[in-house]
């Protein structure tokens, strides 16, 4: 008895090791990621890392249930003595395999880094991204040996920072001057703060077109309009009504914040984070080698400036009856802005940006 166990066990490593040794086509597998970041000191960056899975192999993105655990998840870490934490991560969608969330193709893991340190503004250096993947094969029944890949990725500390206070001290016109809202917007390294301003000085642009009192800024509103961008691109739903417990619905996300017992409404949209025309014919980037065009291989649609995607979705907003009748409401005294970056995986991964604005005739509170 003991010889047939000691023989079983033996065939069993030849061929785990076989497996793992091999064929492992762990290797092929190709990790994209930018070479640098720029972030505010003690704010956040996102870092986008894509993988593309050689042909008959998957990776896990998500176990569904607790039972019956089939493989690790692939899983990413920063050293954090180096004042650096990846506070969340926006995960591909991926396709249902029996309990299990698989990627078997491409996609794009979208990691939130946080400067935990708050590192001096001018501040540079390198943070190592450490990437755990297990790869399987479902044809072959097996699953290889977990590999994990480090990256160095440098980081900038900038010397530019949008705070609350700088509402008080900017109009659209003084804010549309600023070299920074004129700047592209880099995907791999989002200026939120900004961004959210340039919606909101852009909206008061529109108010004032039309002979309406500006709005002043609400943190409170502006903290729950972000959380509900953040919300549409988690949980890959675009409604005012939310999926998320506690917050279902606008009057929840606002008492969230602080506000209750106010005249209040809020506006949704989506828009492309590039300067792409809805409906024109596009050169997606595998068939242009990296990049967006109108003609093959021809010149690269570029990104957004900060205020031109703001322009762009105020647009959308103004066209539309009701949501510009919530931008000119008298009754609304302040405004909070805030948006959430995806990629569109319906439309060649496009850089896209969920925004939602929230009004309301009370302040609230400065903070959370």
């Amino acid at each position: 008895m003991k010889s047939v166990h000691g023989m079983t066990a033996f065939v069993l490593f030849l061929f785990t090791l076989a497996a793992f040794s091999q064929d492992d086509p762990t290797k092929d597998t190709i990790i994209t990621y930018p070479d640098s970041v720029t972030m505010q000191s003690g704010s956040n960056a996102e870092i986008e890392v894509g993988f593309t899975i050689p042909s008959g192999n998957y990776i896990f993105v998500e176990h569904l249930s607790e039972e019956d655990v089939a493989g690790i998840l692939t899983s990413f870490s920063i050293d954090e003595s180096s004042g650096f934490v990846i506070t969340d991560i926006k995960k591909p969608s991926g396709k249902k395999l029996e309990n299990e969330i698989i990627l078997s193709d491409k996609g794009t893991y979208t990691l939130i880094v946080s400067d935990k340190a708050g590192h001096s503004p001018g501040t540079h250096g390198t943070i190592t991204l450490e990437i755990t993947i297990q790869l399987c094969n479902r044809k072959k029944g097996i699953c290889y040996l977990p590999r994990t890949r480090k990256q160095e990725i440098t980081f900038r500390i900038s010397d530019f920072t949008w705070s609350a206070k700088d509402y008080e001290n900017y109009t659209y016109k003084t804010f549309a001057a600023m070299p920074e809202a004129n700047s592209r917007i880099d995907f791999n390294n989002i200026d939120y703060p900004l961004l959210h301003a340039a919606i909101f000085f852009e909206t008061n642009r529109q108010r004032d077109l039309q002979g309406k009192k500006a709005f002043a800024h609400s943190p409170a509103l502006e903290t729950a309009a972000k959380g509900h961008s953040d919300d549409m691109v988690k949980k890959n739903f675009f409604s005012h009504n939310s999926p998320v417990k506690g917050k279902e619905t606008m009057k929840k996300r606002l008492e969230l914040v602080g506000i209750s017992n106010a005249y209040s409404g809020e506006n949704i949209a989506y828009s492309f984070g590039i300067e792409y025309k809805a409906g024109k014919s596009v050169y997606s980037p595998e068939q242009n080698g990296g990049y967006f065009s109108y003609t093959f291989k021809g010149k690269p649609i570029e990104n957004h400036t900060y205020l031109g995607f703001a322009k762009e979705v105020l647009n959308q907003w103004m066209n539309s009856p009701g949501h510009r009748a919530n931008i000119l409401n008298s009754k609304y005294t302040y405004l909070g802005a805030g948006a959430s970056h995806y990629k569109n995986m319906n439309f060649y991964g496009m850089d896209n940006f969920k925004c939602t604005q929230n009004f309301s005739s009370v302040k609230g509170p400065e903070k959370e």
